[in-house]
């Protein structure tokens, strides 16, 4: 890949979630697992449909009928990125259409396989199941409450629900309400509803719930040199502290949670 791109390692790493796994690397010991996406999402991205492509990024082009061309996917960030952020592209030359399934068959559908096979477990074992889908986001994109006051303080976590369709609102609001509990700010549903497997795995009607948290990165990290600032491990415990929280809020029975 760094071959075929125009880009360096770290302006590649630009386009990953970086350090979330560490950040929410203490809920296993909560009882609850963690599934932690591996390979660069400038490869590819599992939080994309798996047709989520755009015909126009690929030679020879891709025949539209079978695709997703979402605007994301067209805007160059579908299942295999073609740009990490605006007028940054990946490639030199147009990538062989040939790449695309030993891409999805090697990581996407490994991946699903697992997060379904996880979800099915909770379902048969609670009867229920829920999927906390996190992500960070670039505190240059990051929201305002309120756009008529600039000097208002960035949100620290978004909160993505698709705009209350792939979560009941109760559980929406109980995230929000031990989020700020810890002390951060958030927000809803803005500029981050929920991506692919948020709105793909989120079935309130069914009993499976699905949120996603975007966090600020400046709040942890350094942009810039992607490192984490010293305030990495407050962050950390602060939002370990709000899994167990919600834990205990959802009424897991302790004996099963700490198995």
């Amino acid at each position: 890949m760094i071959e075929a791109s125009r880009l360096s390692r770290h302006e590649l790493r630009r386009a990953e979630d970086c350090f979330v796994d560490s950040l929410f690397s203490k809920i296993p010991s909560q009882g609850a697992p963690l599934i932690a996406a591996n390979y660069a999402r400038s490869w590819v991205d599992v939080s994309r449909a798996a047709n989520e492509l755009n015909p126009l990024s690929f030679t020879p082009k891709l025949r539209k009928g079978s695709l997703d061309i979402s605007p994301k996917a067209r805007s160059g960030l579908g299942v295999i990125p073609g740009v990490v952020g605006p007028g940054r592209a990946i490639y030199r030359n147009r990538l062989l259409a040939t790449v695309i399934k030993p891409r999805l068959n090697h990581i996407y559908y490994p991946y699903h396989t697992a997060l379904h096979q996880l979800l099915a477990e909770a379902n048969e074992t609670f009867g229920t199941a829920i999927l906390i889908d996190c992500h960070s986001m670039p505190s240059a994109n990051a929201p305002n409450p309120k756009d008529q006051k600039p000097a208002q303080p960035l949100a620290d976590i978004v909160i993505g629900d698709c705009w209350g369709k792939s979560c009941d609102p109760a559980f929406s609001d109980l995230v929000e309400h031990l989020l700020r509990a810890e002390g951060f700010t958030t927000e809803r549903n803005q500029p981050y509803a929920g991506g692919f497997c948020t709105r793909h795995y989120g079935q309130p009607r069914q009993g499976q719930q699905a949120i996603q948290l975007e966090v600020n990165r400046a709040i942890y990290m350094c942009e810039r040199r992607l490192e984490p600032l010293p305030a990495f491990k407050g962050i950390q415990a602060r939002l370990s502290s709000f899994t167990l929280n919600l834990r205990d809020a959802l009424t897991i029975p302790k004996a099963l949670a700490a198995e």
